[in-house]
């Protein structure tokens, strides 16, 4: 007979505490800040990268989250599911609907949050997906706490380099506008020549921009060229003597596009998750001006990846800008389109849909092989791919 003790469920307690420190760990002074020195992120390999002149996408469908027994393991799964894309730099998540029964049976509810009409799980997906890549110091801003995030605080952190420490610095960093700074008292507008923006960036002192954006509006900002010496002065000047409310230093920046960081520097900078209805809606609904130019669907009936594999659509067309890899489900692809969810003939071929079908596992020895465990192989496999297409397209610059 086993002594084994069986493990309990967390409990609903032990639940929130961990959401109140991993999730809802708003930066503190002066104690948050290490050493009293300013960290320079760039000097850490993982977050140093070449420019990258191409995106990846990854669509996934919305059923994988049903299978889950429990919300613990749905959130759980999520964790895992960000953390991988967060690893290799994947710039766009497709959610989709691939099974007409469970919007059926969620149809007395019309979700504001996605804007359309969907299921339980999808909202699920998104909510967590979204509040993962979301930086710490910005969650409490952009997001209520409800039931989707109860488990928040089970999932592991993606740690992306948007994610940054308060005694961290880059020259772009994430923010959320504000009404008024934190710590100061008594600013006078007409100091500033425009009318602007006050934006919280997790640092010190809040950033002015002079653009007039609503509050609460997520924007990334590229901080003047001098701002590194004010951020370490700041930080020793907190760690010192804590924080002064009659400051009325801050920073200066500017709006940039979230693409910046990434096609400049090469500087990863999470990913946008977009939802869609259905398979048709992922491949024809694409967020870039013309499309994906390449689209990948994976299943183990699909061909599999040789010596002599090119991640290319044709000879002539030999590198790629928009990269979608499309998978399936419990059932696959080929599940996927037989159900009336995916808005394509019953007859369709998944051949026929993609540029490329592929196996990415041949002889497998399992008789599943779990979308979220297909993700990684898949990304493994292709990742000397990507990267070789980044380098033909820098070169054509």
């Amino acid at each position: 007979m086993s002594t084994e003790k069986k493990r309990n469920k967390p409990s609903s307690n032990y639940s929130n505490q961990l959401i109140n420190k991993r999730a809802c760990n708003e930066p503190k002074l002066p104690g948050f800040i290490a050493n009293n020195k300013s960290a320079d992120i760039l000097s850490r390999i993982p977050f140093k990268g070449t420019p990258s002149k191409c995106t990846v996408s990854v669509a996934l469908p919305s059923s994988i989250i049903s299978n889950a027994q429990s919300l613990e393991l749905k959130a759980y799964l999520v964790g895992q599911i960000a953390r991988i894309l967060a690893i290799f730099g994947i710039d766009e998540i497709v959610v989709y609907e691939d099974k007409y029964k469970n919007i059926v049976d969620n149809s007395e509810r019309q979700s504001d949050y996605i804007g359309f009409n969907c299921s339980r799980s999808m909202e699920f997906f998104v909510k967590n997906l979204r509040y993962l890549e979301t930086p710490q110091y910005l969650r409490k801003s952009l997001f209520k706490f409800e039931a989707d995030l109860k488990f928040a605080g089970l999932q592991n952190p993606i740690d992306a380099p948007h994610h940054m420490r308060i005694s961290e610095w880059l020259p772009y960093r994430q923010g959320v506008v504000v009404s008024k700074p934190r710590l100061f008292k008594g600013l006078i507008k007409s100091e500033h020549k425009k009318s602007g923006s006050w934006v919280n960036c997790g640092l010190p002192v809040e950033a002015w921009i002079d653009e007039s954006l609503p509050d609460n509006t997520r924007i990334t900002i590229k901080m003047i060229d001098n701002s590194e010496n004010l951020h370490k002065k700041l930080c020793d000047e907190f760690s010192q003597k804590g924080k002064n409310e009659d400051s009325k230093t801050y920073f200066i920046g500017k709006v940039v596009s979230d693409e910046t960081p990434r096609t400049k520097k090469g500087i990863y900078w999470g990913y946008k998750v977009r939802p869609a209805n259905s398979l048709k809606s992922v491949l024809f609904n694409s967020p870039y001006k013309k499309g994906y130019d390449l689209v990948i669907g994976t299943s183990e009936r699909g061909c599999c990846i040789t010596d002599n594999f090119k991640l290319e659509k044709s000879p002539d067309k030999k590198s790629f800008k928009h990269l979608l890899i499309v998978f399936g489900g419990l059932g696959g692809l080929e599940d996927v389109l037989g159900d009336p969810q995916s808005l394509f003939n019953s007859d369709t071929k998944p051949e026929d849909l993609f540029d490329m079908y592929v196996n990415i596992c041949p002889e497998q020895k399992s008789r599943t092989i779990r979308t979220e465990e297909a993700l990684g192989l898949t990304l493994v496999l292709l990742r000397p791919y990507i990267l070789e297409n980044n380098k033909i397209l820098l070169n054509k610059d």
